[in-house]
């Protein structure tokens, strides 16, 4: 009887040890993205503040970014720095004797080959991200404005523009765009042109197209970059 008794008192033991390394093993868990740190996971995924410079606009409101310092080719870009919401990327920009020589801008030839813009981004200066080696462009619906020459000189191959944004003459200049997706009211003007060359036909028919089209929101695809013929999805 004493025997049934301490075994009985052994299992006991172990069936509350099994619950304590049970409850333990699910506290883990928290550690863990979408537990109790994932706050900590999601901060991780934006580039240190200290990978730019900036300085505070509109009476200290907001956030501009005047270059990046840092030295990833794949940029994710923080919508805060000391707590203000990111809203301009406009770097010093300087133009020498012709279009071809303009120099500048907070990622201007950084050798990027993947950039993530924050939603809270509201302005893209000129020459921002002029000179990398980006392939594809997804602006945030929060972009309201883009500069001049902001994208061009990147072998990107589709880029979507968000509504009501105003894009300038020679955003994406000499990039071979084959898709192109445009919001509802967005004005493009001139964004495609001085693509490939300062000539280029295709781009001339990328106008027509949309021009047809009554400038509606779409896609417009080419086969290629050398094509000629654009088509509304």
């Amino acid at each position: 009887m004493s025997l049934r008794k301490n075994i009985l008192k052994v299992t006991h033991i172990l069936m509350a040890v099994m619950f304590v390394v049970l409850i333990a093993a699910c506290a883990g868990k928290d550690d863990k993205p979408g537990g109790g740190s994932s706050k900590a996971v999601s901060e991780q995924k934006f580039d240190p503040e200290s990978d730019f410079k900036a300085e505070p606009i509109e009476g200290g409101k907001s956030v501009c970014i005047t270059e990046y310092i840092g030295s990833k080719w794949e940029v994710n870009i923080p919508p805060q720095i000391q707590g203000l919401p990111v809203t301009n990327l406009e770097g010093y920009w300087e133009k020498k004797t012709s279009v071809e020589t303009y120099i500048g801008g907070a990622f201007w030839n950084k050798n990027l080959i993947k950039v993530t813009i924050p939603n809270t981004v509201i302005f893209i200066g000129e020459c921002e991200f002029d000179r990398n080696q980006l392939t594809n462009v997804i602006i945030p619906d929060s972009v309201k404005t883009v500069g001049r020459w902001a994208f061009a000189h990147n072998p990107i191959t589709s880029v979507t523009i968000p509504s009501n944004a105003e894009f300038d003459d020679f955003v994406f200049a000499y990039c071979p765009l084959i898709s192109i997706t445009i919001g509802e009211d967005a004005n493009v003007k001139n964004a495609f042109t001085f693509n490939v060359n300062e000539n280029d036909v295709g781009f001339v028919e990328f106008n027509k197209v949309y021009e047809a089209n009554g400038k509606s929101a779409g896609t417009y695809t080419r086969p290629d970059p050398k094509s000629t013929t654009w088509t509304k999805q």
